[in-house]
């Protein structure tokens, strides 16, 4: 039977208001729309997590382009506390949470979302942000899996940036990711 799954990606402290976060006012939208989607017609849900060791390559202090963020075991890596309240409501065999980023020698912005499921057919991705991860996201897993159809809901995503939001959709329309 083709299952569907939700990709949440990186809805953590960090992105919302911390050190690399696109602020609580621009975010809040977008969790409205996320928390439509928790609950939903899903027969998995992706969890993906930024879980920096303190000394990632891909912080500003080692020579990366980012502040420091999502640093393991912090209040920055927690996923946003709303999100982890709709998550618990959800049966726990249908949740999935993916680590990135762990190898402090290695930049990962994506993942991809379907690698560790069967029969999956269709994938909304949703999170933050636009720009990198979710686009990364959202493109490594049509690649990976180019019979399953991936879409991804841009009211229910945060951006960094437009200029860089807008290169990410078009990123993601050019791998065959369908934009709602």
């Amino acid at each position: 039977m083709a299952k569907k799954a939700l990709a949440l990606i990186d809805v953590q402290v960090g992105f919302i208001d911390g050190n690399l976060g696109i602020g609580l006012d621009k975010f809040l939208p977008v969790w409205e729309n996320i928390a439509k989607e928790v609950g939903g017609d899903y027969d998995y849900y992706v969890v993906s997590k930024d879980w920096h060791p303190s000394n990632h390559c891909s912080f500003k202090e080692y020579g990366g382009p980012w502040p420091s963020h999502c640093v393991q075991d912090t209040k920055d890596a927690d996923l946003y506390p709303k999100l982890q309240e709709l998550l618990g409501k959800v049966d726990p065999k249908k949740i999935i949470v993916i680590k990135k980023g762990m190898d402090a020698k290695t930049e990962e912005y994506g993942v991809d979302v379907v690698r560790e499921m069967k029969d999956i057919k269709y994938v909304k991705v949703v999170g933050l942000c636009t720009d990198y991860c979710v686009s990364e996201s959202a493109r490594m897993t049509k690649k990976a899996h180019p019979e399953v159809e991936v879409v991804c809901q841009l009211n229910a995503c945060g951006e960094i940036a437009v200029d860089t939001a807008k290169a990410g959709i078009e990123a993601m329309k050019a791998t065959g990711v369908k934009i709602l």
